[in-house]
């Protein structure tokens, strides 16, 4: 089975200490970063109020787009279309 991460999951392996069952599911299992996720993640780099916090993050933006760029995935039109359709049902309203 392959798996879509969120920001959630990336940014656990940038804590100090990340969890290890985090990094572990990592590198147990086949995974792919998608479009909006690294924009996320750029959006909070590029919000972080100190230019030090901006820097390393944008660093490991950077390490981790060459670490695992086949593992990033491209939205076609279709696919954008779908995920603000599901973004916006009740269905995943109601879910954290």
């Amino acid at each position: 089975m392959k798996f879509i991460v969120d920001s959630n999951v990336l940014s656990e392996l940038w804590k100090a200490q990340p969890d290890q069952r985090v990094v572990d599911w990592i590198d147990e299992n086949d995974w792919f970063i998608p479009a909006p996720v690294v924009a996320e993640l750029q959006e909070g780099a590029s919000a972080a109020t100190s230019p030090a916090r901006r820097l390393q993050l944008n660093q490991k933006i950077d390490l981790m787009l060459s670490d695992y760029d086949e593992a990033l995935l491209d939205w076609d039109a279709e696919t954008a279309r779908v995920w603000g359709r599901l973004k916006h049902s009740p269905e995943v309203k109601r879910k954290p």
